[in-house]
C-alpha cells in the first residue's frame, strides 16, 4: 500500500506457525499500527484464523478491540468475503447487549474488524468459577443474551456460534450486571447472501452448542438454531455440565443429531419441573417444536422460575418484598434488580479478571441511595434508601434482628432501559467483598409499595372491539391496556371495588383444548399432578386423559392443576394471566356483572348450571370451544365451560392493599396456600360465573371442571 507508515505492521512475522503456547508470534504485533489509525497494545485472545487485540485509536484516544485475520488465511477470497460479511452483519445490530462494531476494512494483506472494548469476564469463566449459576443470575444472563440474539435475528442474522465464551459479563455504571453478546463472526445473513459462501454440507459453529440441523450441515438454518444453542447455555448454567459429551467430534455430532438430552432433574433434582420443560423444549431435535424466538424462550424461562423463587415479575414496576440481612459467598456479584450498595469491577469481585487494573470496592456508608431501574412506564421509578440496622457489621456472620428501614421516594425517570428483574426478594449483606444479593425474607417486616398517582388520562378500559390479531401470536388476541373497576360489592372476597390499570397484553382466544394439551404431553412426557402418587396414595382416577377422547379434541382440557397449567404455559412460551388481567379481559370493555349486558337473558350465553347432569366415565358436559358468543374483546368462554387458573396466590383480603397498576397478587402465601380460579364452569350456578367472582384451590389439586388459558406480556 503506497504511503504506508514504516511503523505500520505487515504481519508477516505473525503469520509464521506459533510456538506451543500459541502466543509469541502474536506478541510481535504489540506496538505496531494498523491502517495508520489503531496502535496495538495487547493480546486478548487468538484462534486458528487470527487474533483479537486491545488497541488505541490514535486520533480519538479510546481503547477498542481489534480483530485481525492473518495473511494467507485472509487472502482466501471466500474467507475474505465471509469476514467482510461478518463486519457488515455485526454493524447493523444496534442493541445494548450486542457488541458494537465501529470500523472494519482491508489493509494490505490483512483484514481487520474494530469493536467496542468490553472489560469483564466471559460466562464460561463464571461457570468454571461458580460451577453452577444461581437461578436469579441465570435468568438475568439468559434474558439479556436473548434480547441481543432477537435483535440480530430480527435483522436476518443468525449467530450460529452461541456459547458461554461469546457471552461477556460486565458491570454497568450503576454496578449492575450487563451482558454483551460477542462474535457474530459466522453469522449468516439470510438476505442477499450467495449460497456458495456457506453452501449445504458446511458445518459452522462449536459442536457442543450446535443445533442438530447445523451438525447435519443443513442448507437452511434459521433463528431456531440460535434458540437451541441458548438452551444448551441454560443447561450448562444450571448444571455445570453440557448435555452431550464425547471424546470425538464425530461422536459429539451424532449425539447432537440423534440423542435426547438428559433431563435436568436427573442431574439436579432441585431444579423445578417447569424449568426442565422449558429447557427441554429448546433442545428439541425438531426446530418446529422449539420456541419461535429467543425472546419467547427468555419469557418462558423467567416465568418458570418466578413462582418457585417466590417473587413477582411486574411489567411496569419493581415489587419490593420483605428482606433481612444474612451471610453468603462474598465472591458473588450483583445482578439487575439487586439493591446495589457498592461499586467495583466484576472481575475483581470474582478474582478471575481479564487483565488490567481495577479499583477495590469502597466500604459502604451507613445509608446509601440507589435507583431501581424498571421498564419505563407512566409511573416514575423509585429511589430506595436502605438504612443498615445498628446491630449489623461488615464482616463475619450477620443476623439482623430488625429489618433495615426502607423509604421509597420518586426519582427522575430513566430513559430507554429495559426492565431486568421486577420484584426484589431482599438484601444479603456480605462481609469482605461488599456485595448485596437477593434472598427471601421469612416472617414479618413486610413492605407495601407506594401506590402511583393516577395518570391524567380518563380512567376507562379499552373499548369493546379494540383487540387486535397478531400473526406472530396465533390463537391469541392483543388486548389494549386501560383502567377498570375491579371487584364487586356482592361478596366479601370481591370487596372493595377499586381502580386498577392493566398494561397491554395478549390472551388466548379460547381455553386450552385437549388437542393442544395432548401435543404438550407428547413432546415433553410431562406427568400431571393427578397422575402422580401423593403421600403414598395411588394416582387419581380423574385425569385429563379420561376426558380427552378423540371426539373431545376441541373441548377444553380438564383435571389440570395450577402446576400443570404453568408447565404447559412455559412450554408454549407463555404464562398464566394475573387475576387483574383475567378480569379486565373477561369484562370486554363493559362494566356489567357478566361478559354480556345484565339486561340480557343469560340462558344460551354460556355453559353453566349443569351440575345435575348425570355423567358416564368419559362424559362431562363441557362444550366445544367457540360454542357460545365471544365477549367484547373477542374471547370465548370467559364465563362457564371450565374454571380457569390465574397466576396469583389467593388472599380474600388482597383487594384492600392491592396496588393500582398491574397487581400480581400477594408475593407469597400470606393467607393460605391456594391459587386464584376465575370464570366459573359448567358445574357452577349463575352467581359463580360473574366476572368478579373469585374462587381458589391448592396448586396441586385438579377437578373435572378446572382448565386454563394462557397470556403473554406486552407483545
Amino acid at each position: 500500500m503506497s504511503g504506508q507508515n514504516p511503523q505500520d505492521l505487515t504481519l508477516q512475522d505473525a503469520a509464521a506457525t506459533p510456538p506451543p503456547d500459541g502466543s509469541s508470534g502474536y506478541q510481535n504485533l504489540i506496538g505496531s499500527t494498523v491502517d495508520g489509525k489503531y496502535q496495538v497494545e495487547g493480546l486478548i485472545g487468538f484462534g486458528g484464523m487470527g487474533a483479537v487485540f486491545s488497541a488505541k485509536h490514535i486520533f480519538i484516544g479510546n481503547i477498542v478491540a481489534l480483530k485481525i485475520i492473518l495473511p494467507g488465511i485472509g487472502m482466501d477470497p471466500s474467507i475474505s468475503e465471509r469476514f467482510l460479511r461478518e463486519a457488515r452483519a455485526a454493524a447493523v445490530i444496534d442493541h445494548p447487549n450486542a457488541i458494537k462494531v465501529t470500523d472494519f476494512g482491508k489493509f494490505g494483506e490483512m483484514l481487520y474488524l474494530v469493536m467496542e472494548y468490553v472489560q469483564g469476564v466471559s460466562l464460561k469463566k463464571l461457570i468454571t468459577h461458580e460451577k453452577k449459576i444461581a437461578p436469579m443470575r441465570s435468568v438475568t444472563i439468559l434474558e439479556q443474551a436473548c434480547w441481543a440474539i432477537d435483535a440480530a435475528n430480527d435483522n436476518g442474522i443468525i449467530h450460529r456460534d452461541i456459547k458461554p465464551d461469546n457471552i461477556m459479563l460486565k458491570t454497568n455504571e450503576q454496578g449492575r450486571l450487563t451482558v454483551k453478546m460477542l462474535d457474530f463472526g459466522i453469522a449468516k445473513m439470510n438476505a442477499n447472501v450467495e449460497s456458495q459462501l456457506t453452501g449445504a454440507g458446511t458445518i459452522l459453529g462449536t459442536a457442543q452448542y450446535m443445533s442438530p440441523e447445523q451438525c447435519r450441515g443443513d442448507e437452511i438454518i434459521d433463528r431456531r438454531a440460535d434458540v437451541y444453542s441458548l438452551g444448551v447455555v441454560a443447561f450448562e448454567m444450571l448444571t455445570g455440565r453440557l448435555p452431550f459429551i464425547s471424546s470425538t467430534l464425530t461422536g459429539l455430532l451424532v449425539k447432537q443429531i440423534s440423542d435426547a438430552p438428559p433431563p435436568l432433574r436427573t442431574i439436579d433434582d432441585s431444579i423445578p419441573a417447569s424449568v426442565e420443560i422449558v429447557v427441554a423444549k429448546c433442545l428439541s431435535k425438531n426446530p418446529e417444536s422449539r420456541y419461535a424466538t429467543a425472546g419467547a424462550f427468555a419469557d418462558a424461562y423467567k416465568a418458570a422460575w418466578a413462582d418457585t423463587l417466590g417473587y413477582s415479575y411486574s411489567e411496569s414496576s419493581a415489587t419490593l418484598a420483605p428482606f433481612s440481612i444474612s451471610n453468603s459467598d462474598a465472591t458473588k456479584y450483583n445482578e439487575p434488580g439487586t439493591l446495589q450498595m457498592m461499586s467495583g469491577r466484576l472481575d475483581t469481585a470474582l478474582g478471575v479478571g481479564s487483565g488490567g487494573g481495577g479499583t477495590k470496592a469502597e466500604e459502604p456508608n451507613e445509608t446509601q441511595t440507589v435507583e431501581l431501574r424498571a421498564k419505563p412506564t407512566d409511573e416514575s421509578p423509585r429511589a430506595v434508601t436502605v438504612s443498615k440496622p445498628a446491630s449489623a457489621t461488615l464482616s463475619g456472620q450477620i443476623t439482623a434482628q430488625v429489618p433495615p428501614t426502607v423509604t421509597v421516594q420518586p426519582v427522575s425517570k430513566p430513559g430507554g432501559l429495559k426492565w431486568a428483574a421486577a420484584g426484589l426478594l431482599g438484601v444479603a449483606l456480605l462481609g469482605g467483598g461488599g456485595f448485596f444479593a437477593l434472598k427471601q425474607f421469612g416472617v414479618g417486616g413486610s413492605l407495601t409499595p407506594t401506590k402511583p398517582t393516577a395518570p391524567k388520562e380518563a380512567k376507562a378500559p379499552a373499548p369493546a372491539g379494540s383487540q387486535k390479531a397478531d400473526p406472530s401470536l396465533p390463537g391469541m388476541v392483543v388486548i389494549q391496556g386501560g383502567w377498570f373497576q375491579m371487584g364487586s360489592q356482592e361478596q366479601d372476597p370481591e370487596k372493595p371495588v377499586h381502580w386498577v390499570y392493566v398494561d397491554t397484553f395478549a390472551l388466548d382466544e379460547v381455553e386450552v383444548t385437549n388437542a393442544q394439551f395432548s401435543k404438550f404431553i407428547d413432546e415433553t412426557r410431562y406427568q400431571t399432578d393427578a397422575e402422580k402418587t401423593h403421600n403414598g396414595m395411588p394416582p387419581s382416577e380423574e385425569t385429563w386423559r379420561k376426558y380427552a377422547t378423540p371426539e373431545r379434541a376441541d373441548h377444553p382440557v380438564v383435571c389440570i392443576s395450577w402446576n400443570d397449567a404453568r408447565a404447559y404455559a412455559g412450554w408454549a412460551g407463555k404464562r398464566l394471566p394475573t387475576e387483574a388481567e383475567w378480569e379486565y379481559a373477561a369484562r370486554g370493555g363493559m362494566t356489567d356483572r357478566f361478559p354480556w349486558p345484565d339486561t340480557v337473558d343469560p340462558s344460551g350465553k354460556a355453559n353453566f348450571g349443569m351440575n345435575k347432569v348425570a355423567r358416564s366415565d368419559n362424559t362431562i358436559p363441557t362444550a366445544k370451544v367457540r360454542s357460545y358468543s365471544a365477549n367484547g374483546y373477542g374471547l370465548y368462554d370467559v364465563s362457564g365451560n371450565v374454571t380457569e387458573w390465574c397466576a396469583d396466590w389467593y388472599d380474600p383480603e388482597y383487594y384492600r392493599t392491592s396496588v393500582e397498576r398491574n397487581p400480581t397478587g400477594p408475593v407469597n402465601q400470606t393467607s393460605g396456600k391456594t391459587r386464584v380460579l376465575r370464570g366459573g364452569s359448567w358445574f357452577n350456578e349463575l352467581n359463580q360465573v360473574r366476572v368478579a367472582a373469585r374462587l381458589s384451590d391448592l396448586p396441586e389439586n385438579s377437578q373435572y371442571d378446572i382448565g386454563f388459558r394462557c397470556a403473554k406480556s406486552k407483545p
